[in-house]
């Protein structure tokens, strides 16, 4: 994982000159690309007659097939969803938990994370699961510790792994490549708030 620092990218934003907005976990700002994208498509639904039914789905598959090159996954283990909520919530309607001599129940995820990637999980407990919430560790440096302990809690009973790529909180990066890696080791499902 390259950890040199991103250099400034306030070009690549419509912010005022005078102004350095540092809230992202709350409301991040649209990259002008973004914006420019968001006004593409208000302009195209005041003309709605110009879209066809397969415009709902090129643009869709471009953008998994991308997702997927950018997450080194085949595209169809990609989903676009319109709300964590609900894409975790289908993974839990499916997620196949055993229990007894051949015990696959355990559920790792990070603590503190977005409701939405947490709620269902603690469901799941409340059902039975083996939900296993990793806490940051004490001091910094944060990233190093917290994965190594995402890791070590990933074990043959690793059902599944929830997290995001980043902490909404404090921006911790998760070291998704590694955790993916020990996932796939156990046979545990890997799902990511990106």
């Amino acid at each position: 994982m390259n950890d040199a620092p991103l250099t400034c990218q306030k070009h690549l934003f419509s912010l005022p000159e005078s102004h350095h907005y540092l809230n992202c976990a709350y409301m991040s700002p649209l990259s002008k690309k973004v914006e420019g994208a968001g006004l593409e498509g208000v302009r195209r639904k005041a003309a709605p007659m110009g879209i066809s039914s397969q415009d709902f789905f090129t643009e869709g598959h471009k953008a998994r097939n991308l997702f997927a090159q950018l997450v080194n996954a085949a595209p169809e283990r990609v989903a676009l969803v319109s709300a964590v909520s609900y894409g975790v919530a289908t993974v839990a309607k499916n997620l196949h938990l055993e229990k007894g001599q051949r015990r696959k129940d355990r559920i790792v995820t990070s603590a503190e994370q977005f409701p939405s990637n947490m709620y269902v999980w603690r469901r799941l407990r409340n059902e039975g699961a083996d939900l296993q919430v990793i806490a940051p560790p004490e001091g910094v440096p944060r990233y190093q510790g917290w994965n190594e302990q995402l890791l070590a809690a990933i074990d043959d009973t690793t059902a599944l792994v929830a997290l995001p790529h980043v902490h909404w909180a404090d921006g911790t990066r998760f070291d998704l490549e590694a955790i993916g890696a020990r996932a796939r080791e156990v046979g545990a499902a890997l799902v990511i708030d990106g």
